[in-house]
């Protein structure tokens, strides 16, 4: 819970004896108060509560997870960690994946709406992306236009690893659970 520097008391904000805001009732209560008239509240409340709000939303709707905690898809030498998908964050509209290729392992071919980019972490191969190809490696980005079929082959002696961001955001479960990712 994010701490505030207002105190509520009988209806007004109090910035004389600032206090510490550290229940999620208190934080209702401040909700409450941005619609307050300013009758009985110095002239700069509804300024100052307003920054305070944001500044406690903007905290209250952090995301963060460890790639040890998400969900996890196995196929034939890669495995995908799903950092953020459609659903996990409301009004996202961005998906983020970590995947190890084997070396020697390849993805299968396929394609989806959503443009995606993929960064390699490390090591090397190949992308393939509608008819074009290019040797890949460690620092190097590669856009994906939407629907344009595409896949990545490590074609290193160490495990290939790269970050994907697609957006709009979509479900890589079903990606893998139900479309042309499905085993």
């Amino acid at each position: 819970m994010v701490e505030s520097e207002i105190s509520i008391s009988k209806g007004k904000v109090d910035f004389d004896s600032l206090k510490t805001i550290k229940t999620a009732k208190n934080a209702e209560q401040l909700g409450a108060l941005a619609g307050m008239k300013r009758s009985g509240m110095p002239a700069s409340a509804p300024m100052t509560l307003c920054k305070k709000l944001i500044l406690y939303r903007k905290v209250e709707i952090m995301y963060k997870l460890n790639k040890s905690e998400v969900p996890q898809r196995q196929r034939d030498g890669l495995l995908s960690h799903i950092l953020l998908q459609q659903g996990d964050v409301p009004n996202t509209q961005l998906s983020v994946t970590w995947v190890e290729v084997e070396p020697g392992a390849s993805q299968k071919p396929h394609k989806h709406l959503p443009e995606q980019s993929y960064i390699i972490i490390q090591g090397q191969g190949k992308m393939n992306v509608g008819k074009e190809s290019c040797i890949v490696e460690k620092g190097d980005i590669v856009h994906i236009p939407s629907n344009f079929e595409h896949f990545i082959k490590n074609q290193g002696d160490k495990t290939l690893i790269y970050i994907s961001a697609s957006t709009p955001a979509y479900d890589f479960k079903a990606l893998y659970d139900e479309g042309d990712l499905k085993r």
